[in-house]
């Protein structure tokens, strides 16, 4: 088990290491994002090559024997056939220990059981807010669909937009879908609004939602680990930074995407 544990956690810090240095050069933050997804594949997978630990082999001694003669009379003392010592004595009961082991694992199902449970109220509460978003209007509609063909994509995703005061997200679902708060849009020009759908569909382009279920998943299994909450946040600043170079690179304007970045963020 130390042997696993060793190579495990090695091996995420090694490609931790590897994330960082990467995300410290802006021309290499789609290398970054690859490794920092590359470190929650691995916390959820075990190491690929076992290492074993060899120990030297002891033997058990053989038994000493006395040799008898052939012939030779063997002598018992009258003592080993005293029914009395034969006598069954009553059995004792094994004291009741609960090993270290075991609280470990059931403190780790109940860590695991109440993060996972904070999730899916989290999920629950989002598709009740889905619930009571509204389509959007034509010329919303239209913008959606010139920032996805700006960046390449066959469709633009569902598009809804709700009353709550929240941050434009994409929700992993089948088709994606893009969900915008009424109070930002009626907040931004139309030209600030273009880079910000620029940024939501090169989330879509790279398939960044999808990535949340892989960090639901380590935060369920590793919620004791407090350098999870870490990577995970280096995670989705390599995933904006990734998707800043993309919006530049698709035609944006940097001075109006910046001032659209720092308005939604007031907002």
């Amino acid at each position: 088990m130390t042997t696993y544990l060793v190579l495990h956690f090695g091996l995420i810090l090694a490609l931790a290491l590897v994330a960082v240095a990467l995300g410290r050069s802006g021309r290499r933050s789609e290398l970054a994002h690859l490794a920092w997804v590359l470190v929650f594949v691995k916390l959820l997978v075990p190491p690929f090559v076992e290492v074993p630990v060899l120990a030297p082999e002891v033997l058990p001694a053989e038994p000493q024997t006395e040799l008898v003669p052939m012939g030779a009379p063997v002598l018992v003392s009258p003592e080993a056939y005293d029914l009395a010592a034969l006598e069954l004595a009553p059995a004792r009961q094994p004291a009741v220990s609960i090993e270290a082991g075991t609280v470990l694992l059931w403190a780790w199902i109940a860590g695991a059981a109440l993060c996972a449970a904070l999730i899916v109220r989290s999920i629950l509460r989002y598709r009740r807010l889905l619930g009571e978003s509204r389509p959007p209007s034509a010329t919303l509609a239209a913008q959606a669909r010139a920032a996805a063909s700006a960046l390449g994509l066959g469709k633009a995703p569902r598009l809804r937009v709700t009353d709550a005061r929240i941050s434009p997200a994409l929700w992993p679902s089948r088709p994606a879908t893009l969900v915008l708060p009424a109070g930002l849009v009626e907040h931004l020009s139309p030209d600030e609004l273009r880079h910000v759908l620029l940024h939501e569909m090169a989330h879509l382009a790279r398939k960044d939602h999808w990535v949340r279920l892989l960090e639901a998943f380590a935060q369920v299994v590793y919620w004791w680990l407090p350098p999870v909450a870490w990577m995970r946040a280096r995670l989705r600043a390599s995933e904006e930074a990734c998707c800043d170079a993309r919006v530049l690179r698709s035609g944006g304007d940097g001075s109006v995407y910046a001032q659209a970045l720092i308005r939604t963020v007031e907002f």
